[in-house]
Formats: C-alpha cells, structure tokens, sequence
C-alpha cells in the first residue's frame, strides 16, 4: 500500500490550515498533524499527508450524524445524499448495526492551493456534511 507520511511540506500545509480554518468553525483541537473543527452541529478532522514527492493532500473527516438509528431510510437518505455530493463520499460507519455515525470523507490535493482556495474548498465540503448534519440529526 502507500505510506502515509507527513513531511514537511505536510507540516506546513497544516500550520496553513490551522491558521484559516478558525473562519469556518472552531477548532476544537489542532497539534502538528491534524485539526479538529467544530461547524454547525458537526465536527470535521482535518489532516495534511504528503503521499509522494510533490503531492500533498488534505483528509477530511466529517462527523455528520452521530449515534443515529440505522433503519432502512437513514440508508437510503445517505446513499441519496452521497449521489448528490460535489465534493466527498457519505457513508454509514456500521451497516449492520442498530446505531451508527454518518461520515463525510473528502481526500483533495491541496499542495498548489493558495489559502483563499483552500478555505473555499474546506468551507464548500465543510458546510455541505454541516447541512446533511441537520437533514440527518
């Protein structure tokens, strides 16, 4: 498989990322390797990987819904959801259990991006997973 590795470009894409993301939500948490947002009633992981010489990327974790019933039209609700996204995959964390949480996972290249398009590009994903949070909460 690939190694995830963090770098110093990757450092330095975090310490960027840390420095912005404060206009989206509230950082809950930040250290060298990831940042944890709160925005609207969800709360997002954000971490820096450099993936190969050159190609730094930024993974998005989306808590959407946390603990909610897994019944036939929570499934379908995502799966519709997930079809419609521009940005990022939706999925269940258990499919076979009473009670799951609800991810929005976004892996994106982020290396090239000055800080106004990567705040854009976090505030689109960000605040589409904190909108599905309320459909879905």
């Amino acid at each position: 498989g690939c190694e995830e590795m963090t770098g110093p470009e990757a450092a330095d894409l975090m310490n960027r990322i840390a420095g912005i993301v404060g206009q989206l939500g509230d950082a809950v948490s930040a250290d060298d390797e990831s940042v944890v947002l709160t925005v609207g009633g969800t709360r997002a992981s954000l971490r820096a990987l450099s993936l190969a010489p050159g190609l730094d990327v930024v993974s998005v974790i989306q808590l959407v819904a946390d603990r909610v019933t897994n019944s036939e039209a929570l499934r379908d609700m995502v799966e519709t959801a997930d079809a419609r996204l521009g940005f990022g995959s939706l999925r269940r964390s258990d499919f076979d259990k009473p009670i799951t949480d609800v991810l929005l996972y976004y892996t994106f290249p982020a290396g090239t991006l000055d800080d106004d398009a990567l705040l854009t590009l976090l505030h689109i994903v960000l605040s589409s997973g904190a909108d599905l949070g309320e459909t879905l909460g």
